[in-house]
């Protein structure tokens, strides 16, 4: 029901535009759905379709010793609350290369998204304490004397991140990674140890606040928020596209209720996906 409700909200959105451009409520460039694919943040987090996952990229070619040679849009990257001064500084839709293309890669498909149309909330190293909420999917970004390396996050128990990366161009599976401390981890097959510089997710439906999950912050920035299509920010597309769960384009009762009733999950349960551009 919630992607029909979606693609026909979206559609209410786009006529509205021509009746309501004095309340500034526009069809935007941002989809608040995901109606193509099956890709639920319950379904994208559940450890099990990880680990089905990665058997399929392993069964289609991209098996342990594999080359990887191919670059990969960037998307849209923004900064915590939806703010325009993200991390990497990568544009919109720029190729990517090497180890860095290889994990947005594996997130695009794990997250069931095209990569030019994905948008990446990049989060500081201060965000992830000693025991940081990381989760599933994550793109984890780290470096050491100027190298900038990147992994994927597979499973983690404690402070024992498994990953998979590239390394001279060869794609390496269930690399264990041990966390030191709070922004330090050791790759345990060699003992290098690396800086975390931050961490790359995509934006959930329901992050309100544009912090990296659903909690009673989402709750709080919507009671101060209702009645409202007018959001002043630079990412305010994004913005609504992750506030807006009920998909009318505006910010009401309704949403809070619905953030609300999962803020202690750290994500929508049940058929809520990631924010997508449409271009």
């Amino acid at each position: 029901m919630k992607n029909m409700k979606t693609r026909i909200a979206a559609a209410a959105c786009a006529a509205l535009t021509a009746i309501c451009g004095a309340q500034a409520l526009s069809a935007s460039a941002f989809n608040y759905g995901h109606p193509y694919t099956t890709n639920t943040q319950d379904w994208c987090e559940n450890p099990q379709n990880m680990s089905y996952n990665l058997h399929a990229w392993q069964s289609y070619g991209y098996s342990e010793g594999s080359s990887w040679s191919t670059s990969v849009k960037a998307g849209t990257c923004v900064g915590k609350g939806f703010s325009s001064a993200h991390i990497s500084s990568y544009n919109v839709n720029q190729n990517l290369f090497n180890q860095i293309s290889w994990v947005r890669y594996l997130a695009a498909s794990h997250f069931g998204m095209e990569p030019q149309k994905a948008v990446w909330l990049e989060l500081p190293k201060t965000d992830f304490p000693s025991y940081g909420y990381y989760t599933i999917g994550d793109q984890i970004f780290l470096k050491a004397t100027g190298e900038v390396h990147a992994v994927f996050l597979t499973s983690f128990t404690g402070n024992t991140f498994t990953c998979s990366e590239v390394r001279s161009g060869k794609v390496r599976w269930g690399v264990k990674y041990q966390r030191l401390s709070s922004y330090k981890f050791k790759r345990m097959s060699d003992g290098k140890v690396y800086d975390l510089s931050y961490v790359a997710r995509p934006i959930k439906e329901g992050d309100a606040t544009g912090d990296g999950t659903v909690n009673l912050n989402d709750v709080i920035w919507l009671e101060q928020n209702y009645g409202s299509g007018i959001i002043t920010s630079t990412n305010r597309d994004a913005l609504m596209a992750a506030a807006d769960v009920s998909g009318n384009w505006w910010l009401d009762v309704p949403d809070r209720d619905e953030i609300y009733a999962h803020a202690y999950q750290g994500r929508m349960v049940g058929d809520y996906r990631y924010v997508l551009a449409q271009w």
